[in-house]
């Protein structure tokens, strides 16, 4: 297509250059041999190296490195040489490097360490229900309606008992209403005298748990006295028994401590003789004393009295005892 281009161009040059035809076909043939050699070297080297080198570590650690190189290098060289020699070289190189590291390091160390300390200490004490049960052991005895189960006694031989029930017939009157306990409602108490109080048998063990009284309980009660110091005494004592008899100590304290005074004329000596008492006076004015049962007399049979003593010298008006009380401390 060129050559017949380049020709035709080359005749109309010539001929208006004022040449013949013929005349170009000698120079044409004389100067521009014919050679038309093509050579078409198509040299294509495709080189496609693909290398996938993919190394899994698992240790657990859940330390993950994803490491992804890929370098696609494609080089193409295009050299067309068109010249009359027709030379088209095509290089296509195409390198293709595909480096794939997965390194996927995954230590898992799981450390389940399940210490189950389960304690479970299970103390049923019932609150509700055992502490209702002991609110029924409560009572208060005032004595308007009678003696309400109090008894009483000598407590030696050939002494005398001196409690009575009743109205006080003397300016010491009864702490409320008109009726209490006394030793002698009327006058001066007897002389050579050791008598003792005692209340009725009550059950205390619906106040006891396992480990303790579930109530803490008191005896509480009012009391006024006049007597003759250091020889007559009044002092109060608890059993769990009805037979033992335990010295406890009340609030307000004792006094002062009972002494021989004339009791060798008596021929005996009262039961409070020697032990810590009430005595002395309170002028007639009444007082409440709280004592806290102790925890070993919780028992089905608990008691207490009130114990007072005389000997054989002068004498006073004596003991009285009002409005008693089982109670929460």
């Amino acid at each position: 297509m060129r050559s017949t281009v380049f020709f035709c161009f080359l005749v109309a040059s010539l001929t208006s250059c004022g040449l013949e035809p013929a005349e170009f076909i000698e120079i044409y043939d004389s100067e521009v041999p014919n050679t038309d050699s093509d050579t078409d070297s198509d040299s294509d080297a495709d080189s496609d190296s693909d290398a996938d080198s993919d190394s899994d570590s698992d240790s657990d650690s859940d330390a993950d490195t994803d490491t992804s190189t890929t370098s696609d290098s494609d080089t193409m060289i295009d050299t067309d040489s068109s010249s009359d020699t027709g030379t088209d070289t095509d290089i296509d190189t195409d390198t293709d490097a595909d480096t794939d590291t997965d390194t996927d390091m995954d230590t898992d160390t799981d450390t389940d360490m399940d210490t189950d300390a389960d304690t479970d200490t299970d103390t049923d004490t019932d609150t509700d229900t055992d502490t209702e049960a002991c609110y029924d052991v409560l009572r208060l005895f005032d004595f308007e309606s009678g003696p309400q189960g109090f008894t009483h006694t000598a407590t030696v031989d050939n002494m005398a008992d001196a409690w009575e029930h009743g109205v006080s017939e003397t300016y010491i009157f009864c702490h409320s209403e008109e009726k209490c306990w006394g030793t002698r409602l009327w006058g001066r108490y007897p002389n050579c005298t050791s008598s003792a109080l005692v209340s009725p048998q009550i059950d205390l063990t619906p106040c006891l748990g396992a480990n303790g009284p579930l109530v803490p309980l008191v005896v509480r009660f009012y009391h006024t006295y006049a007597t003759r110091a250091h020889a007559d005494g009044c002092a109060v004592q608890m059993s769990g028994d009805g037979e033992a008899w335990e010295e406890v100590i009340p609030s307000p304290d004792y006094t002062d401590l009972v002494s021989i005074g004339a009791y060798s004329e008596c021929g005996a000596y009262a039961e409070v003789y020697d032990k810590r008492a009430w005595m002395d006076t309170l002028d007639g004015s009444w007082e409440q004393v709280t004592i806290e049962i102790p925890k070993a007399l919780y028992t089905s049979d608990f008691r207490f009295r009130f114990l007072f003593g005389s000997d054989a010298s002068l004498r006073a008006l004596g003991w009285y005892i009002d409005d008693v009380e089982i109670g929460i401390k």
